[in-house]
């Protein structure tokens, strides 16, 4: 790590930011402690503590690996308040995720004038591009398969679903492509070419299709849960309600065609 910080430095970036994570599988108020004091010899001057948030699905919580107690997490936060303080930072922005150790938060502290901006579409949404740039791929795919599936669609009910469906795919990626260039100033463009379509019955098309939608669903919540940015959380979550619907409306058609 300090050699990581020698080269940030060498590189002549501003600012620099560390984080720690309170309530870590075998971390005890005082490893934490020691964490914390290492990291304030090291120069940055961003200081993120975040509280570990117990996924559904991760490790800790599917094998029931043991953490800290709420009031050993509490200990840890107290601590970080007090030694930040103490060597000039200052909180600057808080956040809350579900299934938090304690139910406590997520704190950003600051050197002054080394804020980063908690704005909408600010610095905070800027770790998330890469995740943006992967949904706008999939919806991309989802348009044209749509169009490729009203096509071939069994009736004019169908073909029109499917139009209907494709419609709203596009809609959606011109709201994630606007996102995109709020938070980095680029277009998105990109040219998705779809690999050849297995010849299937359409109740199998329906279901494959009804299966994505419901991950992307999941996948746009998940993401909406972790961003720290407030107005890229809240587009999130409307693309993922819209996913969700959209998996409901193949279901419906499944079950008129089954």
């Amino acid at each position: 790590i300090r050699r990581a910080m020698a080269d940030v430095a060498d590189a002549g970036f501003a600012h620099v930011n560390m984080d720690l994570i309170a309530g870590l599988s075998e971390d005890t108020p005082e490893s934490f402690r020691a964490s914390l004091d290492e990291c304030l010899t090291m120069g940055a001057d961003n200081i993120t503590v975040h509280t570990l948030s117990l996924k559904k699905g991760s490790r800790i919580t599917l094998e029931g690996t043991h953490i800290p107690s709420g009031e050993d997490v509490a200990q840890m936060l107290d601590y970080a308040n007090e030694a930040l303080r103490k060597h000039g930072y200052a909180p600057y922005y808080l956040y809350r995720q579900k299934y938090m150790s304690g139910s406590f938060e997520n704190v950003g502290w600051t050197l002054p004038g080394a804020e980063s901006d908690p704005c909408c579409m600010g610095s905070a949404a800027q770790e998330e591009t890469a995740v943006i740039e992967g949904f706008l791929r999939d919806l991309l795919a989802d348009v044209q398969i749509y169009r490729c599936l009203a096509r071939c669609a069994p009736t004019q009910a169908a073909c029109r679903a499917m139009r209907r469906l494709a419609s709203e795919g596009a809609e959606q990626v011109r709201t994630l492509q606007s996102v995109y260039f709020l938070i980095t100033g680029r277009r998105y463009c990109v040219t998705v070419v779809l690999p050849p379509q297995p010849k299937l019955p359409w109740c199998d098309r329906l279901r494959g299709r009804y299966h994505e939608e419901a991950c992307h669903g999941f996948n746009l919540a998940r993401a909406a849960e972790e961003t720290t940015d407030v107005c890229l959380r809240r587009i999130l979550g409307r693309l993922s309600r819209s996913a969700y619907r959209r998996a409901e409306q193949l279901r419906m058609l499944l079950e008129k065609a089954l």
